[in-house]
C-alpha cells in the first residue's frame, strides 16, 4: 500500500537537479539501470514504502536526473540528449521519449552525448579505453587497470594514459596474478565432429572451433589438422565431395587462349606454368598412337575442348621438367613425363608431357589417367608405378577436390 509523499521528497529531488547541473562533469559512468537495479524501459513510479522484504532502495539520483526533465512538443519516440528535444534536462544524460510529456533517464554519458541526425537516435559517446593510474607497462584485460574497455579485450598500457588493443579475446581475456601480463585464453583445438568421415572440411563444416577460412583433413571424429590457409576463402562442397580453398582469380588472369582446343581456364594455367603456345605440341587430336585420349570432351562458350594436352619438352632437363610438373600440378593438372624407354612409354615415341585438366568434365579414359596419377602410377595401359616424379600430397588433395567437382 502506498503512502501520500512527504513535502521534503518533493521539494528534495529539486535540489538534487540544481546540484547535478553545475558538477555534471564530475559524474561517475551510471547506467540508469545500474544506478536503480531496475529497468527504466517500463513506466511507472517509485514505492519508497517499506514492505515485508525490508526498505525500499534509494533512487534518489535517478529521480534527480530525471526531474523537470520534459520531452518537447516535437519530440518523438526515440533518445535524446539533454537539450534536444528535452527541456530540463542534465548534461550529458540521454533521455528517453515517448512523444510529448516526461523524459526517462535511459544513460548517463560519461565521455558526452552526441545528437545524431533528424530521425536517428542520439546516442552516448564511447569512452577511450584508458590505462588506470596504476597502471605499468604491460598487458591488461579491458576492467583490470584498464577502464572503459571490453572485458574479453586484451590492451597495451605504457603506463597510464591511453590504451591500445592488441587482441580481441574470441574465449575470454585472463587476468594474471600481479607482475605477470593478463593473457587471452587458449581457443579449444579445432576437431572433427562425431559425424565427419575421412575428408577436407572447413572451419564450421563438421569442424568445432575451426577457422572458416582454414581447410582441414579429418580421419573421423577427433583432432582435426591444418590442410592450407585458404586466402580466398574456403567453399563447402556437396556431400561426398571435399571441400576447397577458392582459387584467386587473380592469380591467374583470365586472357585469349593459348592454342584452340584448349578449355578457357586450362588456358590461363598453362600460361601461369610458363608454357608458351608454341610448346602445345596437341590439344584436340584424333591421330591412332593417342587412342582416343584427345578427342573432344566437350564445349565452353561453344568452343570445343580436349581436358588433356600435350607439350613439348625439347631443350629443358629432366630437373626443369620436375619444376614444371609441379606448377602444372599447382594449376589443377595431372601430368606425366613421357620419357622413352621409362616408366612405360616405348623407346620409339617422342618425348613430351601429357597433362590432364582436371576442372573440366572429361572421359573415361583421362579419369583413369587422373586415378592412376593420384595413386603413383603411369597413366598407361600397364598402370605400373610412375618414378620419374610424383606430387605432393597437399597437391594430390587439390587436385582431387577439383576433379570431384567437376567429374
Amino acid at each position: 500500500m502506498r503512502r501520500p509523499r512527504p513535502l521534503a521528497a518533493v521539494i528534495l529531488p529539486l535540489f538534487c537537479c540544481v546540484a547535478l547541473v553545475g558538477c555534471a562533469s564530475e559524474l561517475d559512468v551510471v547506467t540508469a539501470e545500474e544506478a536503480t537495479g531496475q529497468s527504466l524501459e517500463e513506466p511507472g513510479e517509485w514505492d519508497d514504502a517499506t514492505d515485508e522484504d525490508g526498505p525500499a532502495e534509494d533512487h534518489s539520483d535517478v529521480q534527480a536526473l530525471s526531474a523537470g526533465a520534459t520531452c518537447d512538443s516535437n519530440a518523438r519516440t526515440g533518445d535524446y540528449c539533454a537539450g534536444d528535444k528535452v527541456s530540463g534536462g542534465v548534461a550529458g544524460t540521454l533521455y528517453r521519449c515517448n512523444g510529448p510529456g516526461a523524459a526517462r533517464v535511459k544513460e548517463v554519458c560519461a565521455a558526452g552525448c552526441v545528437v545524431a541526425p533528424p530521425g536517428q537516435d542520439d546516442y552516448c559517446r564511447v569512452a577511450t579505453p584508458t590505462c588506470d593510474a596504476d597502471a605499468r607497462t604491460g598487458d591488461y584485460c579491458g576492467g583490470d587497470k584498464v577502464s572503459h574497455a571490453n572485458p574479453s579485450t586484451l590492451y597495451r598500457c605504457n603506463g597510464p594514459g591511453r590504451a591500445t588493443v592488441v587482441q580481441v579475446c574470441s574465449s575470454g581475456c585472463v587476468v594474471a596474478p600481479p607482475g605477470q601480463d593478463d593473457y587471452c585464453r587458449a581457443a579449444p583445438a579445432p576437431r572433427c565432429d562425431d559425424d565427419a568421415f575421412a575428408g577436407d572440411y572447413c572451419g564450421g563444416d563438421k569442424v568445432s572451433h575451426g577457422d572458416h577460412d582454414t581447410l582441414y583433413r579429418c580421419d573421423g571424429p577427433g583432432p582435426a589438422r591444418v590442410v592450407e590457409r585458404c586466402d580466398d576463402g574456403c567453399t563447402v562442397a556437396p556431400p561426398g565431395v571435399d571441400d576447397f580453398c577458392e582459387a584467386s582469380d587473380e592469380a591467374c588472369a583470365r586472357r585469349a587462349l593459348l592454342r584452340w582446343g584448349l578449355a578457357p581456364r586450362a588456358s590461363d594455367e598453362l600460361r601461369c606454368a610458363g608454357v608458351a603456345g608454341g610448346s602445345i605440341s596437341q590439344t584436340i587430336g584424333n591421330a591412332v598412337a593417342s587412342a582416343g585420349y584427345h578427342a573432344r570432351d566437350g564445349h565452353i562458350d561453344g568452343a570445343p575442348y580436349c581436358a588433356a594436352t600435350d607439350l613439348s619438352t625439347r631443350g629443358m632437363s629432366d630437373s626443369q621438367v620436375r619444376a614444371l610438373l609441379s606448377r602444372l600440378a599447382d594449376g589443377g593438372f595431372a601430368a606425366f613425363h613421357r620419357q622413352p624407354g621409362r616408366d612405360g612409354w616405348p623407346a620409339s615415341e617422342a618425348r613430351h608431357i601429357h597433362a590432364v585438366y582436371v576442372g573440366v568434365p572429361m572421359k573415361s579414359q583421362l579419369r583413369g589417367q587422373v586415378n592412376d596419377w593420384l595413386n603413383g602410377r603411369n597413366g598407361l595401359a600397364s598402370h605400373s608405378r610412375y618414378t620419374f616424379w610424383q606430387p605432393n600430397e597437399a597437391q594430390k588433395r587439390a587436385i582431387r577436390a577439383l576433379y570431384n567437382r567437376h567429374n
